[in-house]
């Protein structure tokens, strides 16, 4: 049956976009009218689509990056109370069958008030199913008492610091008359009537189970659209192609660390800069704002990138080995996975010197078992048949 289903994005960064617009094709290919809300920030993203968008708001990524910075609660209540009579409003106008949400906390509560069902995606390192710590984020307390401290402190303090972020989700929740999901902020992340992981089932040693609120959809790539620039197609013909993308959230710091790690070795680096200032580009580089990464992907011996899942999985489902430089907690997560797979190797991004940088590029680029893990990850992605998890989840919505 042809549903009517809205997703809405919160466009904090580009990755919550990203899987958005993926998710569009495949349901509207599935044969279903799809509806995408998101800030008119992120418009480009809709018209290099051809698509159109309904407009809700969003905090700006400046905050959004900030508070993340800081360590700080990423909403407080009087934003979520907002968002949610944003919400209803939107679902009174669009009138779905079905409603999605990519990191909009709010819609829990909102879609209870329209009683519409609703599935929330996300990554499965914040399900508490799956959850395992991996590193302190990169947030005051790091740089107050240095790594090991801070990290020995965190891994104490980090339940009540998830209850204390996710109290402004309760609050909303309890304001309106809705019972907040449990779990402090794994809960908040992942509360829906079913809730989708972008991510292979395998490298969580999971499977889909239809009795369960919770399923794997595999990994919902999306690249833009952008073309290289001329003389683009003789990088990485006569020597390693080195991909590096920090993601819109990535640092200017860090990626001029990057390019004086790579400027004395053999190899050709294309870099994507999400239109941050290169003060200097090495005569090996080339830079252009945002990049067709599927494309680089597929021609790169390496990929460097944030540790974000995006970019990491872009890079697993052509074979390639990842680094990542991680700043924020999701990043450390993503990246203890891809570590585990034997896939990559993780790098603090505020403390990796240039030699760290270059140490790690190497042993990628030469170590055979990274590329070998990395195959068995493309291996994997490719058999996870997108479309296939995609129909049952929308199958469990509205069941």
């Amino acid at each position: 049956m042809k549903r009517r289903i809205l997703i809405v994005a919160e466009a904090v960064t580009l990755a919550h976009v990203a899987r958005p617009l993926a998710l569009a094709k495949i349901l509207e290919g599935l044969g279903h009218e799809v509806v995408v809300a998101c800030s008119p920030s992120a418009r480009r993203w809709f018209d290099a689509e051809g698509r159109g968008f309904e407009p809700i708001e969003s905090i700006s990524q400046e905050r959004f990056l900030k508070s993340l910075y800081m360590g700080k609660p990423l909403y407080n209540t009087a934003m979520l109370r907002r968002y949610v009579e944003a919400d209803v409003a939107l679902m009174d106008r669009v009138c779905p069958d079905v409603v999605i949400g990519d990191f909009r906390l709010s819609l829990h509560v909102s879609t209870k008030l329209c009683k519409l069902p609703y599935g929330a995606v996300t990554n499965a390192y914040w399900s508490p199913k799956y959850f395992q710590y991996a590193q302190v984020p990169d947030i005051p307390l790091t740089r107050a008492v240095g790594i090991k401290v801070a990290d020995i402190l965190f891994r104490v303090a980090y339940r009540p610091a998830f209850a204390w972020h996710a109290r402004a989700y309760s609050e909303t929740a309890r304001y309106f008359g809705v019972a907040p999901a449990s779990g402090g902020l794994l809960g908040a992340y992942t509360a829906s009537d079913c809730t989708a992981y972008a991510d292979v089932a395998e490298f969580y040693n999971a499977t889909n189970d239809d009795s369960s609120h919770e399923l794997f959809l595999g990994p919902l790539l999306w690249s833009p659209k952008n073309q290289l620039p001329k003389g683009a197609e003789r990088w990485g013909t006569s020597r390693p192609l080195i991909y590096v993308t920090l993601g819109s959230s990535g640092s200017p710091h860090v990626a001029a660390k990057v390019l004086a790690a790579l400027a004395d070795l053999s190899v050709d680096v294309f870099i994507a800069t999400a239109e941050a200032t290169i003060d200097h580009l090495p005569a090996n580089a080339m830079a252009l704002d945002y990049a067709p990464g599927d494309v680089l992907c597929q021609r790169a011996t390496l990929v460097i990138g944030n540790g974000g899942s995006p970019i990491t999985y872009q890079a697993l489902a052509a074979g390639k080995p990842v680094l990542g430089l991680a700043s924020n907690f999701d990043q450390f997560l993503n990246m203890h996975r891809v570590e585990a797979l034997g896939a990559g190797r993780c790098l603090r991004a505020a403390d990796a010197l240039d030699g760290d940088i270059r140490a790690a590029t190497v042993e990628l680029t030469n170590e055979p078992a990274f590329r070998i893990a990395a195959e068995r990850a493309r291996l994997a992605i490719a058999a996870s048949d997108v479309p296939a998890p995609v129909k049952n989840w929308l199958r469990q919505l509205v069941a």
